[in-house]
């Protein structure tokens, strides 16, 4: 996450300006909406209070602002002011409106270079509300998405302490969780929301790291063969209730040639694949990492980075075998041999034993057997007569990469649709957090 280093006085009207909201029924949570040197519109249609260091206006409802970067700075283009950053909420109950799209509680705006940053600042469980509908199916059983709920707000709870000292807690894409503020949410996962209020699940006291993933694809994975760390409630647990999941099974093809470019391009190797040789983690079903073998040099690359540059939605999940398919070419190849050696640097004893030999003779012996011994021991190709020719032969080059496999996600801690599938056969929602974390609790957080 990128870093802004705030004035001062900055930092005590922000402080100020948000103090009546500092004391609700939970933690507040800071979503960067946006970043980018394009114009941001705000309105809300009960009237906006908008703050800046040295003052705070009030803005008549249904009325739009717009807020654009300039320089190190950030301009009101109604009002022509300029500020280090702008503090902007609803004058009264209704929600605010960031170009067409609804959000709960207020908006800070900051300056970077030549671009707005625009976060969105909320209570916790309305931060939950507005993933719902990205992260699940509203119409799943009631068990499978209190399972999300509380794994979703144990998740952000446990993150926002490590992010204190950033701008903002969570970016709105699915690499933290997916948020669409209001329009995400659905009336019955707000109510679930209401009667899981503060449930959250610990390990040892302590918030758990409560991933979660779509599918499985059967078997969840170890957190140590994905990120390198091992986690005692993260082990591979079976999943065996999402057989009819979108992506239970699938297949990808990839050419050679775009998934050369592909990973040239992600700066993971360089030159053409001439082989992939996948490394399987401990229950045989992920690949840990592969071993790519090019034109160029061997490059061994985490199965996690090699998804990424291939695509998230290209590459369904790192549970896969790979076939590669070869075509076969035949080329032109320089070929390097030594050459016959001409008639003055050749020796041949036989020729001279067959006749009878004079004094000269047996001198022009050893002189040729002595530079013959001498062209032996040389160790430089310079003194190795040789000669290039061009051989037509034949060769095995990849043409393409057929990837199947299963499951769709990391793989990691809570499979969604494993969690529907146990709900749908009986299971409750403490069933289903501690079969996907085993070890954990499942307790009532208490927010001072």
């Amino acid at each position: 996450m990128k870093r802004l280093l705030f004035i001062p006085f900055l930092l005590v009207f922000v402080l100020a300006f948000c103090l009546e909201e500092a004391s609700g029924s939970g933690p507040k949570v800071r979503i960067l909406l946006s970043e980018s040197g394009q114009p941001v519109t705000v309105s809300s249609t009960g009237g906006l209070v908008v703050g800046r260091p040295g003052g705070a206006f009030p803005v008549t409802g249904n009325t739009a602002l717009t807020i654009l970067p300039s320089g190190n700075q950030l301009l009101w283009k109604e009002k022509n002011i300029t500020a280090t950053g702008f503090i902007i909420k609803p004058a009264g109950r209704d929600y605010l409106f960031v170009g067409q799209r609804a959000y709960r509680g207020h908006l800070v705006l900051l300056p970077g270079p030549g671009i707005i940053r625009t976060i969105n600042v909320l209570e916790l469980d309305d931060y939950i509300s507005g993933t719902m509908k990205l992260e699940t199916n509203p119409t799943w059983p009631e068990d499978a998405l209190k399972a999300q709920i509380i794994a979703s707000r144990t998740f952000a709870l446990r993150n926002l302490e490590r992010n204190s000292d950033n701008e903002y807690d969570f970016c709105a894409t699915p690499l933290s969780q997916a948020y669409g503020g209001i329009n995400a949410e659905d009336p019955r996962t707000n109510r679930l929301i209401d009667e899981t209020r503060n449930l959250i699940l610990t390990y040892q006291d302590e918030p758990a790291n409560a991933v979660f993933h779509s599918q499985s694809g059967g078997v969840t994975e170890d957190a140590r063969h994905v990120w390198g760390t091992s986690v005692p409630y993260l082990i591979s647990v079976p999943s065996p209730w999402e057989s009819d999941a979108p992506h239970s099974s699938w297949k990808i093809r990839i050419s050679a040639d775009s998934l050369s470019t592909t990973l040239e391009h992600a700066g993971l190797t360089q030159g053409k694949i001439q082989t992939i040789q996948p490394v399987y983690s401990e229950n045989g079903g992920r690949v840990k990492e592969l071993v790519i073998l090019t034109d160029y040099d061997t490059y061994r690359i985490s199965s996690q980075r090699f998804r990424q540059a291939v695509g998230f939605e290209v590459l369904p999940s790192t549970f896969f075998k790979l076939e590669m398919l070869s075509l076969s070419e035949t080329v032109q190849r320089e070929v390097f041999r030594e050459r016959p050696l001409s008639s003055e640097e050749a020796f041949d004893l036989a020729s001279y034993l067959e006749r009878d030999l004079t004094l000269d003779d047996i001198i022009d012996i050893i002189e040729r057997r002595q530079r013959e011994r001498e062209r032996k021991r040389s160790d430089t190709w310079r003194d190795i007569p040789l000669e290039r020719t061009l051989e037509w032969v034949d060769i095995q080059r990849p043409k393409e990469f057929v990837l199947v496999g299963r499951g769709f996600g990391h793989g990691v801690g809570l499979s969604q649709w494993g969690s529907r599938g146990m709900a749908l056969e009986g299971y409750n929602y403490k069933d289903i957090l501690l079969h996907y974390f085993p070890g954990t609790e499942i307790r009532r957080a208490h927010f001072r």
